[in-house]
Parts: structure tokens; sequence; C-alpha cells
């Protein structure tokens, strides 16, 4: 027990949702999210049918791990090399699940290449579900490339 003042002290409980909802529902959210891009994907190149519906369900759990783990990738990026920016965190996850999932969907999926590169870039960009955290930085990225 953590005493903040002589009435107030936090309880496990007290973060107990943010516990559940970071180790429980954040990774179930983010595997029905990929679910449903690769469903919509393989429909859109009329694969749907040749991957089969168990296919699609162990490709994408396959999918939601690895982007999990490419997920923490800029965590071994030293500190002075992002120049007090956050978006190679963003940047080099992008490219590295765009770069799996073009590599994943030409090998398991056997789309054609240019579907396959389109597969990758569409995963890299839509699979980002830590996109809205770095609003501000996109912004200030996309004004200054405009100026």
């Amino acid at each position: 027990m953590i005493i903040l003042s002589k009435t107030k002290s936090i309880y496990l409980f007290d973060v107990a949702g943010a516990i559940i909802f970071t180790f429980v529902f954040a990774p179930l959210v983010s595997l029905v999210w990929n679910f449903i891009v690769v469903v919509a994907l393989l429909i859109y190149f009329s694969k749907i049918k040749s991957v089969g519906w168990l296919g699609i369900i162990a490709s994408t759990l396959v999918i939601t791990i690895v982007g999990g783990i490419l997920d923490i990738v800029p965590l071994f990026i030293p500190y002075y090399l992002r120049q007090g920016t956050r978006l190679p965190d963003l940047i080099i996850p992008m490219i590295l699940i765009g770069l799996f999932n073009y590599y994943f969907s030409l090998k398991v999926f056997r789309l054609e290449r240019n579907q396959s590169i389109n597969f990758g870039i569409v995963m890299g960009i839509l699979t980002a579900p830590w996109l809205l955290t770095y609003t501000n930085e996109i912004m200030h990225l996309l004004s200054t490339l405009t100026t």
C-alpha cells in the first residue's frame, strides 16, 4: 500500500482496470482489428476462398504476435539517435510490419507480388493502433513539409 496522505491511499484494485485492459483487452482488440483488415484485403484480392477461414484465423494470430514484437523494436534505439522526437517509434514499426506482411502474404496467402506489396503497405499503416498517440507530431511533420 502506498500512502499519499493521511486519508488517501492507492490499492491494487485502483489500478486493476488499467492492468486488465493492458494485458487482456488490448491484445484482443489488436487481434480483432488485424482479423478485420486481413479479411477485407483477402476479399479485395479475391483470395478469401483459397485461404479458408482456419488459415485466416491462424495467419491473423501469427501476424498479431509478430506485429506486437515488432512494435517494441524502437525501444532498443538509443535516445540520442531520436533527436527529441518520437517519430522513429512510429515509422520503424510501420516499415517492419509492412515488410513482414509483404513476405507473409507472398508465401502464406500466395498473393501476386503487387498484391503483396499493397497488403504490406495497408497492414503497416492500418494495424498501427498507436497512430493516435502521435497525432501532434504527424501534424507538425506535415506542416513542416508543406512550408
